[in-house]
């Protein structure tokens, strides 16, 4: 049973096109890992900042704290 030559252009065509979804659908996992990586980046970031703020914080208040002791040793 011998298949057509339209029947053949058909299913070559929907390999194709399986092929082409395929790298589509590659790329756009690339660029979403990508993504991933930039906000893990940007909230390893967030996180130092927040340490940073955390400690400048601390050290203001011992800073207050000092001050107000001058204040009322004086």
């Amino acid at each position: 049973m011998a298949i057509s030559r339209p029947m053949l252009l058909w299913r070559h065509q929907i390999v194709i096109s399986r092929r082409e979804e395929a790298v589509k659908e590659k790329k756009n996992i690339q660029r979403l890992q990508e993504l991933v990586r930039s906000l893990q980046q940007q909230l390893l970031q967030c996180k130092g900042n927040n340490k940073t703020n955390d400690t400048i914080s601390h050290l203001t208040e011992h800073v207050l704290e000092l001050e107000r002791q001058q204040i009322l040793e004086d």
